[in-house]
């Protein structure tokens, strides 16, 4: 093989890997587009947090590079904080005010997404408090 015939060949198959990448990421991003933190006590059967970790198993799976999690997650409404030193983890936080009888609350969905050694998505956790 000649070095410009291999040098084509790296060229061609750097060109289809980023090609698979950017699809991959534009199907995920665009799942995102009907779920959103502060709509979820609507669009939920009276189970928002478990609709909420639906959706996030659902559409962020681990081998998922972190930053197409995160681009995923701040879809949703949330804010994700930068990386955090030392073990990577990211925190996204969606806040709203939401009325329940006779006051106003305080809702703040937390997202934690956690690296693995790879650098790609091990984990992620959604809880709210």
């Amino acid at each position: 093989m000649t070095k410009l015939f291999a040098k084509a060949l790296k060229t061609t198959l750097a060109g289809v890997a980023t090609v698979g990448l950017t699809l991959t990421a534009s199907a995920a991003l665009a799942s995102t587009d009907h779920f959103t933190f502060i709509g979820a006590p609507y669009q939920s059967d009276g189970h928002p947090l478990a609709e909420a970790q639906a959706y996030i198993a659902r559409t962020i799976k681990p081998g998922m590079p972190m930053p197409l999690a995160r681009r995923i997650v701040a879809k949703t409404g949330a804010y994700c904080g930068p990386v955090r030193r030392g073990d990577g983890v990211v925190h996204c936080t969606a806040e709203s005010f939401q009325r329940v009888p006779g006051a106003f609350s305080d809702v703040v969905y937390t997202v934690r997404i956690v690296p693995g050694a790879d650098g790609s998505v091990a984990a992620t956790t959604v809880s709210r408090h």
